[in-house]
């Protein structure tokens, strides 16, 4: 395998659930114009100290934006809806009743608002309760609103939210192929990864991830632990630049790059290293 990427890593966004669609979505829908919108609630989040550098957004995607509470009927409608619709038209992926039940159980489930308009959705479930966690199950925004800091406000206020319930730690999973995913979980928040899942989900039937096997990678952020140094890089697996485009033109050739970098991950792993990062050489691997 190629000890690197086609080329640069586009701009990162975040990731979870089928590789949470922060970074790709097939096309734009207005799910907005909620009348009835719960009151605004900003979280004055950063990544200062030891959780990473502040955060500067573009005030039209970051700073601007509102994130409520998904707690009327019509808010969990219209976030059903921007996730199918980020999602390819899949409307199993996050249907209106579940949402209703995490979020009037105390979940985590918000909306990121541009005005009276829903641009993107977010939603946690409490982990085992020993362990404090908190997994982020999907999170998804409109294209328009990707790629300019959006979505890492999206995880600043999930994170803020954690720790004001007492949770130290987020877990989330992200299909390991999608570059720009991967950069922004390891480079940008500092996460760690757990475990590599083969097929983790079986068959899925959405737009994005149909006829591929659903791989995924297991990552921890830690809130408040100050982010290892990284050791010396002793092996590298490549992914491709842009995987949706390599699935848009070859199913065979996505099928290919699925196969080799699962092999080439669990290889690593199984021999004891650890992935230490990420770069335009794809993941690096270190010794514990």
């Amino acid at each position: 395998m190629r000890g690197g990427m086609a080329d640069a890593v586009r701009t990162a966004d975040i990731a979870d659930r089928k590789e949470t669609r922060l970074g790709a979505g097939k096309r734009d829908v207005d799910a907005g114009g909620l009348s009835d919108a719960p009151p605004r609630q900003r979280y004055q989040v950063n990544l200062g100290g030891p959780c990473g550098p502040p955060y500067r957004g573009r005030v039209r995607d970051a700073e601007a934006l509102d994130i409520r509470p998904l707690d009327t009927v019509e808010s969990v409608f219209a976030a059903s809806d921007v996730l199918s619709q980020v999602w390819g038209g899949d409307r199993t992926g996050m249907p209106a009743n579940l949402l209703r039940a995490l979020a009037h159980s105390g979940n985590y489930a918000f909306g990121a608002y541009d005005g009276d308009r829903m641009v993107g959705a977010s939603v946690a479930f409490f982990g085992p309760p020993a362990e404090a966690t908190l997994h982020s199950h999907i999170t998804g925004l409109l294209p328009e609103y990707r790629g300019h800091g959006a979505g890492r406000t999206l995880k600043l206020h999930q994170r803020a939210w954690a720790l004001e319930r007492g949770i130290q730690r987020i877990t989330w999973t992200f299909d390991p192929l999608v570059a720009r995913n991967a950069h922004f979980n390891l480079e940008v928040l500092g996460t760690r990864v757990v475990e590599y899942l083969v097929d983790h989900y079986g068959r899925m039937d959405d737009g994005v991830n149909r006829g591929d096997e659903s791989d995924r990678l297991l990552v921890s952020w830690e809130l408040t632990a100050p982010r290892s140094e990284r050791g010396e890089v002793v092996a590298s697996v490549a992914v491709p630049r842009d995987i949706e485009a390599v699935r848009s033109t070859s199913a065979t050739d996505a099928a290919g790059w699925r196969l080799r970098v699962r092999e080439a991950m669990l290889a690593n792993l199984s021999a004891g290293l650890v992935v230490a990062g990420f770069d335009e050489r794809g993941y690096l691997f270190a010794r514990r």
